[in-house]
């Protein structure tokens, strides 16, 4: 007899409940999925299901292979993260990362997550040293990615700037005073003296005396 599940559930957040470890299975969300404080054994289970048809879908797939974002936060006793969550994840395009001091790395599995484009972590002081841009252990795992932020600071991002502002650098290709005011708050809020140049529809940006590309 199979378990029972949500077979329409998008979005599940499950915030502050370690001893919840029975609930019905989430194979088929396909929004967000935030766990905080919480056990993985849902998720665990979850991720074991067999590759069946799910109500939703008329295909065979495998389960979370639709979800788009991830928050991990505040698993103590998490201190990997399983091949067959990343098997499964093909879909997933942002991934945080916060408060799992256990965490200390992230496994070449991580290729596997294609769609991948934004990486968050924060509070995780053994997981981001492996992570240094260029020269971490994990490095190599994770330099497919996008956009890569650790303990908010920006590591690694690339982005149209028509995409990211609606706004479109002058003619000679440098961005006027009035752009900058646009685009630099929705790059980071973290130093207003923070500035920007552009090379065609590149965007770079520089935070103090670091230039991140």
């Amino acid at each position: 007899m199979e378990p029972p599940q949500f077979p329409c559930l998008s979005l599940l957040e499950i915030k502050h409940c370690p001893k919840l470890i029975g609930m019905p299975l989430f194979p088929s969300l396909d929004d967000k999925l935030h766990l905080e404080d919480a056990s993985t054994e849902p998720l665990q289970k979850t991720m074991q299901m067999k590759m069946k048809s799910w109500a939703s879908s008329s295909s065979r797939v495998h389960p979370l292979s639709e979800l788009k974002i991830l928050w991990i936060v505040a698993i103590e006793d998490l201190e990997s993260l399983p091949n067959r969550w990343l098997q499964n994840l093909t879909s997933l395009q942002e991934l945080y990362i916060q408060e799992c001091p256990r965490l200390t790395s992230l496994p070449r599995e991580m290729h596997h997550l294609t769609s991948l484009q934004k990486l968050h972590i924060r509070g995780c002081p053994l997981l981001i040293e492996r992570c240094r841009k260029n020269d971490g252990v994990d490095w190599p795992n994770i330099a497919g990615i996008s956009n890569i932020e650790t303990d908010w600071c920006l590591i690694k991002t690339a982005f149209n700037v028509e995409q990211a502002s609606g706004i479109v650098p002058d003619g000679g290709g440098t961005l006027s005073k009035s752009i900058l005011a646009q685009l630099i708050p929705k790059v980071s809020p973290l130093n207003r003296n923070d500035k920007a140049a552009s090379l065609g529809s590149e965007a770079y940006v520089t935070f103090g005396s670091h230039y991140f590309v």
